[in-house]
């Protein structure tokens, strides 16, 4: 996931926090230092931290142990544990061959992406229950998901994530094989044998806000808190156009409750022209 645009998320959100006295730093790990593994030490590779808004400051980030050993580890206040590691072998019987960057909730669950062998992938929860995966209904019409990214969990347990879609509608001349999904409820996985629910966001093709005739073309960053979703997109007047230039801007959606997974509207903050 892109975050280098979180301040820009943080805004449109609503995020911003209050003055408060400065507070002591802290060291959560350093290379070197012991790694959960009996006899290991973290390894020269930290990848993209993620924190929680617990008291206690629930930390994960993905981290090197041993020399090809790549995990995602929580750091707590007491010892460090290991979420997943790459090679360790998914729910559904699949390796995981990458882990994309985590997410981390006020419980302490962690949520991710994860390329598979096999050319699959899907979105993992907590100790690795699954949430998505390759191959699974779209909830948006016909087709089905195809590849994630972008994996968050919100403090209600929610997973949000991005996935492609195969075999999704074609709307004047468009594809609409990319969107924005949330998951939740039930056991939390919305795959085969689970009893959460899956509700569609936003899709590529969708309509801009206050932009008559603007479609959503390119979904891009993605962010997510317990208010809602905010994005980057480019958008055309016509997403099948080769030659217009397209505008660039920040979007933003509440979510609905998760007992009743309301629609909502999708509104428009400009940012740049592309």
């Amino acid at each position: 996931m892109n975050r280098r645009m979180g301040l820009v998320f943080a805004l449109v959100l609503g995020l911003g926090a209050s003055r408060a006295e400065p507070a002591t730093l802290q060291k959560v790990a350093v290379d070197g230092d012991p790694a959960p593994d009996p006899g290991s030490f973290y390894r020269r590779k930290f990848l993209q931290p993620a924190v929680s808004d617990a008291a206690g400051a629930h930390v994960v980030a993905s981290a090197r142990i041993f020399i090809n050993r790549t995990c995602l580890v929580k750091f707590d206040a007491g010892p460090d544990s290991i979420v997943v590691c790459r090679r360790d072998v998914s729910p559904e019987g699949h390796e995981f061959a990458k882990l994309g960057d985590p997410s981390i909730d006020i419980a302490g669950d962690a949520a991710w992406a994860a390329a598979l062998t096999a050319g699959r992938s899907g979105v993992f929860r907590g100790d690795a229950t699954v949430v998505a995966l390759t191959g699974d209904p779209s909830p948006a019409g016909p087709g089905f998901l195809k590849k994630f990214s972008s994996a968050l969990i919100i403090d209600a347990g929610d997973v949000v994530f991005e996935a492609t879609i195969s075999g999704g509608t074609v709307v004047g001349g468009v594809t609409v094989d990319d969107g924005y999904f949330r998951c939740g409820g039930g056991d939390g996985n919305c795959s085969a044998g689970g009893t959460g629910t899956i509700e569609t966001l936003v899709l590529k093709n969708d309509p801009v806000p206050d932009r008559p005739g603007r479609e959503l073309c390119k979904l891009q960053a993605l962010d997510a808190s317990t208010f809602g979703i905010a994005f980057l997109a480019t958008t055309r007047l016509d997403c099948a156009s080769t030659t217009e230039a397209p505008l660039l801007g920040v979007f933003r959606k509440p979510l609905a409750s998760s007992s009743a997974h309301r629609p909502s509207r999708t509104t428009a903050s400009w940012c740049s022209a592309a």
